[in-house]
């Protein structure tokens, strides 16, 4: 086996490995949907929102839901970023973006069969979460790359 395929094999696993714990995660509601942040600043604001959004649409604009959202963006990104050596430099922002938004839409539909309560609106914006994190990650592994062969050329 040679060194770069080496490479890619373990960047491969390390993305499925990330994807399994996310996926894991994601079904467990100890861990991903625990009791709800009671207050600060960000709630007044996120309250301030809600008030403006359809009653059934409110649950979405809790401060932990926000929160996780953010932290699936983040999620996804690990996902997105050990998953790029896969891929050709000139398609890996859309290839990553592309393969996590999958990824996400399969997240979405083992939470539908399990455990989920989401409304359809918020499952759509995971799926936008998964491409924003996906692309994040395959852009920064653009950049780390770029840095090192910058570093090798001087």
């Amino acid at each position: 086996m040679t060194q770069r395929r080496l490479f890619l094999t373990i960047f491969g696993l390390l993305a499925t490995a990330a994807a399994a714990v996310f996926l894991a995660i994601s079904i467990d509601s100890e861990i991903y949907a625990p009791g709800a942040h009671d207050g600060g600043k960000e709630a007044a604001v996120l309250g301030a929102v809600a008030r403006h959004v359809p009653a059934r649409f409110q649950h979405d604009l809790e401060p932990r839901f926000v929160l996780r959202k953010i932290y699936s963006v983040i999620a996804f990104a690990v996902v997105g970023g050990l998953s790029a050596p896969l891929f050709a430099r000139a398609d890996r922002i859309r290839t990553c973006a592309t393969l996590v938004t999958g990824f996400s839409l399969a997240i979405e539909i083992v939470q539908r069969l399990t455990v989920s309560h989401e409304s359809n609106l918020s499952s759509i914006f995971d799926l936008g979460c998964g491409a924003l994190g996906g692309a994040i990650g395959g852009a920064l592994w653009n950049l780390a790359s770029a840095r090192l062969r910058a570093r090798r050329n001087l």
